[in-house]
């Protein structure tokens, strides 16, 4: 019966180095070396024979001298491999210390996207301050992910309390998931009902998120999917930074 090697199988030997074979080799001749000095090795290939011209012991001695050159040059490879085996290690060592600082670093940075975005107390106190300052306190929706671990949830709450603070007329809006508004766009994006007309509160409250860092675009709804709620005197804040 024939068997075929695997893929798996061919993958794991192509792998192996021409040294590491010559290594393999060289083992085998110290195995066959030590085992060729025993004594039930002579006596098994050189038997007694009665009728034998040459001294059974002689052969056996030269026999015994072949099986020692065999051991010498199986230990001699095998040695001259070992500088080769110990490089090879000293890789694969650093490319495991390497791969687990490379795992460390992902797993601290996916832990950190994990982590919900949000506000540090001193750009908190200062975007309050600056929308405190705006005189017109105008309609606007926030919409966030209500998810926890998403990245939008701490910031998107932090702007709607701060805007409820700062006495805006503001509220969740729920519909935000819904695809078919086409808001695709990255990050904080003030959707309005004319872009070339943007309502004086809803450009005050972009100049404050800007003085603490936080960039924005400015962009008319979907026309193929018109929200209602809009008009001239309000806007949504879509929050939802891709990452």
């Amino acid at each position: 019966m024939i068997v075929l090697a695997s893929s798996e199988d061919v993958s794991f030997l192509s792998s192996i180095p021409i040294w590491g074979w010559l290594d393999i080799a060289f083992t085998f001749m110290v195995l066959a070396g030590v085992a060729g000095e025993s004594d039930w090795a002579e006596r098994l290939l050189i038997p007694d024979k009665l009728l034998d011209l040459m001294p059974v012991e002689s052969k056996r001695k030269i026999l015994k001298r072949r099986f020692e050159v065999i051991l010498i040059i199986g230990v001699a490879g095998e040695l001259a491999c070992l500088p080769f085996s110990l490089w090879e290690s000293s890789k694969q060592n650093e490319r495991a210390a390497m791969l687990q600082t490379t795992n460390t670093i992902l797993g601290i940075k996916l832990e950190e996207l994990r982590r919900p975005l949000a506000l540090n107390d001193e750009k908190r106190a200062s975007l309050l301050q600056c929308l405190n300052s705006v005189e017109i306190k105008g309609k606007v929706w926030v919409n966030f992910s209500v998810l926890e671990q998403k990245p939008s949830y701490g910031l998107g709450q932090d702007i709607l309390v701060i805007l409820k603070q700062a006495k805006f007329e503001t509220d969740f809006w729920d519909e935000g998931d819904n695809p078919a508004y086409g808001i695709l766009d990255p990050g904080i994006v003030f959707v309005v009902k004319d872009p070339s007309n943007v309502p004086n509160h809803i450009r005050e409250i972009t100049n404050c998120l800007r003085k603490v860092d936080l960039p924005m675009t400015i962009r008319g709804p979907n026309p193929s999917v018109p929200m209602n709620v809009l008009n001239s005197s309000n806007a949504i804040i879509f929050i939802h930074p891709k990452f």
